[in-house]
């Protein structure tokens, strides 16, 4: 912004000046690639707020701001379009054709007065070297923790990176600025920086920066940038819905994945930490499809199977610049799957987090009517169930989990359900049931292309080993082999937990062969993040020393 006697003037010339300056730049400098900017100018007495309790944020709102943002957004390519207030003070020749809802800037702009440009280039010269000292410590809460180490190390350069890049916008600030006044804007505001800012470190991502709107306040977020972390996409997807959800004010995002370059720009007097390219573009286009309390994304901001996620497609969208139209998806629910139904006491708290995550997901699904997404979360909550000793609730979830899936007509997922209530009785020590359900489980396996033989077989042995049907040690054995073969190393881990098990009961191995199973069981569950401590264990090796003694 432009302050003092002045100022009017000196923002003309500045906006009046990009334009040019830029398709001036010699091609060997811009990767061979012509340069425009669009550009809006206004002025006015403009809205401010300081807002955040741990990292803040400087936020231009109101009227004014909203009047910027439509102005700039209105302009065209390499045009620079004022507002009528400004047009008023400008050269009659300088005042171009109207544009909605301002007017075109004509030409290069020089002076207002055109006998002070002594007294500009005075200005000019001085606020291009001349800008307050600020120690560092007092620039930290206006930084996010990464871009903070970046400025203390005095690394000035840029790099291009594969990263996600999210908006997150507070919608309706002039509705409240009109009813309530500017406090409560700065207390809405500052609830969504706060909540920005928790959720942020918490996944270990940054927001970076905050930008003007119509009527709105947004925050770009980052995930990749500058810090460099596993499952960018995933921490991302989750940030975003995390925000959303969190927020009492109602919020709207939007994202995308890709390559881009960031770094530190801009002059000594004022320096700023970004991210460029395409990936922040549609993250913007993606956000302006987004209504109150949705969350919208391009089509490479997908995430892993480490997420179950509900969405829906909301077709493709052609953007500036692009050639081929970008698929747009709209996030309906984001929880993260990685929840083992087996877990030591230390994880209950983890549990519980799991436990309130896919509840609300449940009712964001219910109120959607979106079924099948709605399926994987009863599946996944109904193992969180089971991990927290409710097996009540944890069958009633699962049955639900197979309607959906049935009404859907997934039967890969009935499957699943099927095995997993086969899981949930040997869990309950209820062997006969799972012989008795074994068939019809069997039956619709072989009508479908599924993954579970491996748990189906494990559950199974466990259930022969305990009531002395058939040979429980050599199904589980096969299942440990097929697991093996195809490198699955939770299914290694569950196979060789039952064969210590069923070890443990029927004396099946000897002794050295079982001290083999505990050791590769501990290795794996190492390499998996599993803590040990589970009570076949302690069964196993009591059974261990029992067998030295005899």
């Amino acid at each position: 912004w432009f302050s003092g006697a002045d100022h009017v003037q000196r923002a003309v010339e500045a906006a009046g000046a990009m334009p040019k300056d830029l398709s001036d730049l010699a091609a060997r400098e811009t990767g061979r690639r012509r340069l425009h900017v669009s550009v809006g100018v206004h002025t006015g007495t403009f809205d401010v707020v300081l807002a955040g309790s741990i990292q803040r944020a400087l936020c231009f709102c109101g009227p004014e701001t909203s009047l910027l943002a439509r102005l700039q957004g209105a302009a065209q390519r390499g045009q620079v379009l004022m507002s009528p207030a400004l047009a008023d003070v400008v050269r009659p020749s300088q005042r171009g054709p109207a544009l909605a809802p301002g007017v075109v800037l004509r030409g290069r702009a020089t002076s207002i007065a055109g006998d002070d440009r002594q007294s500009n280039d005075q200005h000019s010269a001085i606020g291009a070297t001349d800008h307050p000292q600020v120690a560092a410590h007092d620039l930290q809460s206006l930084v996010s923790p990464s871009v903070f180490e970046l400025l203390n190390a005095g690394i000035t350069l840029g790099d291009h990176r594969t990263v996600s890049v999210g908006f997150v916008m507070i919608p309706h600030l002039d509705q409240v600025l009109v009813r309530d006044g500017l406090q409560r804007v700065h207390d809405v505001i500052e609830h969504v920086v706060d909540t920005a800012t928790r959720v942020a470190r918490d996944l270990s991502i940054d927001w970076l920066d905050t930008d003007i709107g119509d009527g709105s306040v947004k925050l770009l977020l980052a995930s990749g940038a500058p810090r460099s972390i596993d499952h960018d996409e995933d921490r991302l997807l989750l940030a975003l819905r995390r925000i959303v959800d969190e927020s009492r004010h109602p919020l709207r995002a939007g994202g995308q994945r890709g390559r881009v370059f960031f770094g530190p720009l801009g002059l000594p007097g004022r320096r700023t930490y970004t991210i460029l390219g395409d990936p922040a573009n549609v993250a913007a286009r993606a956000l302006s499809l987004a209504d109150d309390r949705q969350v919208v994304v391009g089509d490479r901001l997908v995430g892993s199977d480490r997420l179950l996620i509900a969405r829906h497609g909301l077709g493709s969208c052609h953007l500036k610049n692009r050639v081929k139209p970008v698929s747009m998806w709209q996030i309906d629910a984001v929880i993260d799957g990685r929840v083992d139904n087996r877990t030591t006491t230390s994880a209950r708290s983890a549990l519980d987090d799991a436990d309130d995550q896919s509840r609300r997901a449940m009712r964001t699904l219910r109120n959607l009517g979106i079924t099948k997404s709605l399926g994987y979360v009863l599946l996944l909550q109904s193992h969180i169930a089971a991990a927290m000793s409710r097996p009540g609730d944890a069958a009633e979830l699962l049955e639900a989990a197979h309607d959906a899936f049935v009404q859907v007509g997934d039967a890969a997922m009935v499957v699943d359900c099927l095995v997993s209530g086969l899981e949930h009785l040997v869990n309950q020590r209820r062997f006969a049931e799972v012989l008795e359900r074994a068939p019809s489980v069997e039956a619709a396996m072989a009508n479908a292309e599924t993954e579970a033989r491996i748990t189906y077989d494990r559950t199974l042995g466990i259930a022969q080993a305990a009531l002395g049907r058939g040979d429980g040690w050599a199904r589980v054995s096969d299942a440990l082999a097929l697991a093996r073969r195809h490198s699955l190393k939770h299914d290694v881990y569950q196979c060789l937990s039952a064969m210590i098990l069923i070890d443990s009961w029927a004396l099946t191995s000897d002794g050295e062969a079982l001290q083999g199973l505990i050791a590769e069981r501990e290795s794996i569950g190492a390499s998996l993040g599993i803590v040990e401590g589970l009570d076949d264990l302690a069964v196993a090796r009591s059974s261990l020393t029992s067998r030295g003694d005899s």
